[in-house]
């Protein structure tokens, strides 16, 4: 879908789970000028970015999972960029200038620039932390089923998933997008786990470029 312009800054991640923890996570630190919008998946960042220079947004951040690589992840947001004919950052989190029509691009890794990850991975802390008696039998659950040499981001994932299933009786198929939008949300997005996330929007948010 077309995107329209209702604050100067968007940021674009992949799906409606990166969505509602970046908003609920500018929610709570105040930020209130970035737009928000999901591209549903990281192969369609390219037609996200043509739509947002369109509308004439003054900064583009794009936000991607470093999945299981993330040079090769970094590099296909890269290929994204380049498809959309706009400025290729050198790394993450390096602001590629303005030019002409084509706003500023930077991009983000999830959980970092050169760490294996997602979303999850960066709530799971927050979360094991909210429920350390089921985190322990998770963890034995783990050893037995062997998920426990699962990669990092499928395992952040099932965690995630089994912490979410065990406590919500009445809703055990909850997702974490659900769990995120609730005003009741178990996850403390104040906890020590998004202070890198948290500076990074903080820095983009405020940025001059």
């Amino acid at each position: 879908m077309p995107i329209t312009r209702e604050k100067p800054r968007l940021l674009i991640c992949e799906d409606e789970t990166d969505k509602a923890f970046f908003e609920q996570l500018m929610l709570t630190e105040g930020i209130n000028n970035i737009q928000v919008h999901f591209a549903g998946g990281r192969g369609q960042f390219n037609q996200a970015l043509k739509a947002a220079r369109t509308a004439a947004f003054k900064d583009i951040l794009l936000v991607s999972d470093s999945d299981d690589n993330p040079g090769i992840s970094f590099s296909e947001v890269c290929d994204g960029i380049r498809s959309a004919q706009y400025t290729v950052p050198a790394r993450p989190r390096v602001i590629a200038p303005a030019s002409g029509k084509n706003p500023s691009v930077t991009v983000l890794m999830v959980p970092w620039d050169d760490e294996e990850g997602s979303v999850e991975t960066v709530c799971l802390p927050a979360l094991e932390g909210k429920f350390p008696q089921e985190t322990e039998c998770l963890n034995q659950f783990c050893v037995c089923t062997h998920t426990d040499t699962w990669r990092i981001k499928a395992r952040s994932e099932m965690r995630v998933e089994c912490l979410l299933a065990c406590t919500y009786a009445t809703e055990p198929k909850i997702s974490l997008r659900y769990v995120l939008q609730r005003s009741n949300c178990p996850i403390d997005l104040n906890h020590e786990c998004f202070t890198r996330i948290r500076d990074a929007i903080r820095s983009f948010s405020s940025s001059s470029v």
